[in-house]
C-alpha cells in the first residue's frame, strides 16, 4: 500500500509541476469529482484540457485510494479488537 501511495503521490506532483510550469490555474473541487471535472473541462478552450483532465483523474484516484485503504485498516483492527482480544 505504500508503494501505491507513494506512486499516486509521484504521479500527481509530477503532473502538478507541468501543469504549474505552464501557469494553468486549477480548480481543485471541480478536479475531484467526476461529474463536475467534465463540466469544467467543457467550458475551458486550454489546449492543456487532456493534462488536466489526467491531473483530475489522478486526484481522484489517490482519495479514492486512500479511503480504501483507511477502510481496510480500520476493518483490520476491528477484527482483531473483536475476534483477538
Amino acid at each position: 500500500m505504500i508503494v501505491a501511495n507513494a506512486y499516486f503521490k509521484f504521479k500527481i506532483l509530477k503532473q502538478y509541476k507541468y501543469l504549474r510550469d505552464k501557469g494553468i490555474e486549477l480548480d481543485y473541487k471541480a478536479l475531484t469529482k467526476g461529474k463536475t471535472r467534465k463540466a469544467y473541462l467543457a467550458q475551458l478552450s486550454s489546449p492543456h484540457r487532456a493534462e488536466l483532465e489526467a491531473f483530475g483523474k489522478s486526484l481522484s484516484n489517490l482519495i479514492r485510494f486512500v479511503l480504501i485503504g483507511f477502510g481496510l485498516l480500520l476493518l483490520l483492527f476491528l477484527y482483531f479488537y473483536i475476534f483477538c482480544a
